[in-house]
């Protein structure tokens, strides 16, 4: 709230607040190139992480198996979300033509997908929004950060997915209250 307001008198104060908005526009410019150059290096220290947790695992090709039924239940919901509900809502609301917008998304969708993080995207999300798909960019700077902040709509589908592939590995069979609960919880 505080940051909102600080927003709204930055701008009555017209030019005299324009050192401290300058001020803000470049300390915005650092952290997206910041953001950039940890993406970068991010995949080298993730391939470790995994390559290392690989090499624990004691028997793998069970382990590759159910890991592989938990990717594709995961994905499905993912892709029916992203590819049906998502594009249903878009275009009942607007009538237009929801791929089209995807189109000019894949940058930040490709980084999405490969940060798991909608944070993470937001520089690219902001960028492709404002050159390429030319919306207006106040409205793209309030509206996307709100967004990725509150939008976790692919971590409620795998926090629904995980507990029952966890129960799965530990060989639990779960209720079907154990389901709802899991349901109502994500």
């Amino acid at each position: 709230m505080f940051f909102a307001v600080f927003g709204v008198m930055l701008n009555r104060m017209g030019e005299s607040g324009r050192a401290m908005l300058d001020f803000f526009n470049i300390l915005n410019e650092i952290t997206m190139n910041m953001t950039k150059l940890v993406m970068w290096y991010n995949p080298i220290g993730i391939f470790f992480i995994i390559m290392n947790k690989i090499l624990e695992v004691p028997d793998l090709e069970a382990a590759a198996k159910s890991l592989t039924m938990y990717m594709v239940t995961g994905l499905l919901g993912l892709a029916i979300h992203a590819l049906i509900v998502l594009p249903t809502i878009y275009f009942t609301l607007t009538r237009r033509n929801p791929f089209r917008v995807s189109l000019g998304m894949v940058e930040s969708l490709l980084t999405g997908l490969g940060t798991s993080s909608s944070a993470a995207a937001l520089p690219v999300t902001l960028r492709c929004c404002e050159e390429k798909l030319k919306f207006n960019k106040t409205i793209c700077r309030f509206v996307l950060p709100i967004g990725a902040t509150i939008n976790m709509d692919g971590l409620a589908i795998i926090q629904a997915v995980t507990p029952i592939f966890l129960a799965q590995m530990n060989q639990r069979m779960l209720a079907f209250a154990d389901l709802v609960a899991i349901r109502l919880g994500s």
